[in-house]
């Protein structure tokens, strides 16, 4: 038997940023991820890289939180096959969602997703906001699998000293 070949389109203006929030018991983790392809051409026989860089954050409550000027969040690039994966996965994600759907009271654990596609691009009008809502488990372990550091093995920890532009 043969199988069907999936294709997912890229996102518009080849860039998005995912807004991604997990809470916890008396914390929340947050995520901020942006996507972009290479500027530059393939190399031949080769398809364009794509780009990604994530901010953690893990939220407290200011009674919960540890000592002053103690780390609670953390920069990370993703790699090129984690950052295609992340399109494929929120591309299914968008596909199979009913309009509507991932609103109303959240299960422990369950994670809370937007996706701006087109963001920071050149064409501002190409920009596409989608509230995807609250994810099932298993979608949020999908997420989470590829955007935190602590599940991602090939997720590169960045310098917090350096100031660095995006893109």
């Amino acid at each position: 038997k043969r199988f069907a070949a999936r294709a997912c389109a890229p996102p518009a203006g080849r860039s998005f940023c995912l807004d991604f929030e997990v809470d916890r018991d008396m914390t929340k983790d947050t995520f901020c991820a942006y996507f972009r392809g290479a500027r530059a051409g393939p190399p031949a026989g080769r398809s364009a890289e794509v780009a990604g860089k994530v901010t953690f954050l893990s939220w407290a409550p200011s009674y919960y939180r540890s000592a002053p000027g103690a780390t609670r969040g953390l920069r990370h690039q993703l790699d090129d096959a984690s950052s295609c994966a992340a399109w494929r996965l929120i591309a299914r994600i968008l596909r199979d969602r009913p309009a509507g759907a991932g609103v109303g009271p959240a299960p422990g654990g369950s994670g809370f997703l937007v996706v701006t596609e087109g963001y920071g691009g050149t064409c501002p009008e190409q920009e596409r906001r989608h509230e995807v809502g609250r994810l099932p488990a298993r979608e949020t372990r999908e997420v989470l699998a590829l955007l935190d550091y602590r599940q991602n093995r090939s997720a590169t920890p960045l310098s917090p000293r350096k100031r660095e532009v995006l893109f």
